[in-house]
């Protein structure tokens, strides 16, 4: 697992350069089409944070990180797709601007269902809980009442 997370944090610090030079060195490029380029390197630097936060702690906080996961995706999703939309017009060749707006349009729709997934787990995980600290608060109860009820 962490072989894998390392490689994931490794991978992110390569497209955050690529994408933050890319951004930098093509002028040629609409202002928002930079921004956006810049805006995924930015969401590729917290892929990588969030990957050393993990490889640093050494765990997995099931209650905190597929959040943070979910969220970032979603996030460079609307904002991917927000970018399509608005430089769909521009593109020399519609066909090619259509293509763009429906890839964006089919990573927003898996982005989404990973958020919808994430939510499902966090709820369930909240409920188990709940279970938990009614057992045990129920064991306390019958260790209290067993004591109460045993001749001193």
């Amino acid at each position: 697992m962490k072989g894998f997370i390392a490689c994931v944090g490794v991978g992110s610090i390569v497209i955050a350069i690529f994408l933050g030079a890319f951004a930098l060195i093509r002028y040629e490029l609409p202002p928002l089409a930079r921004v956006g380029l810049a805006a995924g390197s930015a969401f590729a630097v917290a892929w990588a944070m969030l990957a050393g936060w993990t490889l640093k702690k050494g765990t997995w906080f099931g209650k905190i990180q597929p959040t943070i996961i979910a969220g970032l995706s979603w996030t460079f999703a609307v904002l991917m797709e927000t970018c399509f939309l608005v430089l769909a017009p521009q593109f020399p060749d519609q066909y090619l601007g259509t293509v763009a707006i429906f890839a964006g349009l089919v990573i927003l729709i898996g982005a989404g269902v990973g958020l919808l997934g994430t939510r499902i787990q966090q709820t369930e995980l909240t409920m188990r809980e709940s279970f938990l600290r009614m057992e045990y608060r129920l064991a306390q109860l019958a260790e209290e009442l067993s004591k109460n009820r045993q001749p001193t």
